[in-house]
């Protein structure tokens, strides 16, 4: 959801960590961002992860719906810059985490 994860959580909260959805996020097109869709949606909306991410039975698709590719580049789709922003935030949250974990 924008209004959450990105309004709320981000712009008001200040929060700067990874947002990982909770499991088996259903796909749905955005009431925001009519051209957006599923995983499009998500990284739009400041989610940097989904899971669980693997094939179920409700996701036979393996949480790749193809909706990242094809709104890229496109007129208001997913931009280069939510793309890096969700990469940066994974990526900051696995350096911040104890290698004793390994």
């Amino acid at each position: 959801n924008y209004e959450l994860c990105t309004t709320v959580l981000r712009d008001e909260w200040h929060f700067g960590g990874m947002v990982m959805t909770d499991w088996w996020m259903r796909y749905a097109p955005s009431p925001e961002f009519p051209q957006l869709r599923d995983n499009a949606y998500r990284v739009r909306a400041q989610v940097d992860v989904l899971m669980p991410g693997f094939k179920t039975a409700v996701s036979k698709s393996g949480g790749n719906d193809g909706s990242l590719l094809e709104t890229y580049g496109q007129k208001d789709g997913i931009a280069l810059g939510e793309l890096q922003r969700t990469a940066n935030n994974v990526l900051r949250f696995i350096l911040s985490t104890d290698k004793k974990l390994n």
